[in-house]
């Protein structure tokens, strides 16, 4: 029977082989694991305030690569203020830009925003910057469905 891998970093395989009638050897042989890598996110402020109708807030995003990972980190980013859009990010280099614009009809609210990096091989890396809306004249709270009464 041979299992070819416990985990991604390293490999262990068994082989068991039948010599003759009641004989049975068993041998086993590891490799050392092998380092891929890794990378982790971090922003720069970590907390903005988007006034809304007004120019865009922003937030640098760097992306810290350990060796040898030297790829292409894809971000995604979650949690949306009301009412607001947030430009796309993505990063080849060390560093991506969080942009954050409210419009005057955003939900005033803080918000966790979420930037989910991913590479190919490893496990992905998160961080968030929590954003606070002012002066916005929309309704709700921190999600679609959620209302502040």
């Amino acid at each position: 029977m041979s299992v070819p891998s416990v985990n991604r970093r390293s490999t262990l395989l068994f082989t068991a082989l039948a010599a003759g009638v009641g004989g049975l050897s068993i041998s086993a042989c590891t490799s050392e694991p092998s380092d891929i890598g890794s990378f982790a996110l971090s922003a720069n402020p970590t907390t903005l305030t988007a006034a809304a109708g007004a120019a865009a807030v922003t937030s640098a995003i760097t992306i810290t690569r350990t060796a040898p990972f030297a790829g292409a980190v894809a971000l995604t980013v979650t949690g949306t203020p009301v009412g607001a859009s947030v430009a796309p990010v993505s990063a080849a280099g060390a560093t991506a830009t969080l942009s954050v614009q409210a419009t005057a009809a955003a939900t005033n609210n803080t918000y966790p925003v979420e930037v989910r990096g991913a590479a190919a091989g490893l496990a992905d890396a998160t961080t968030t910057v929590m954003v606070t809306v002012t002066g916005g004249t929309g309704v709700g709270g921190p999600c679609p469905g959620c209302w502040d009464y």
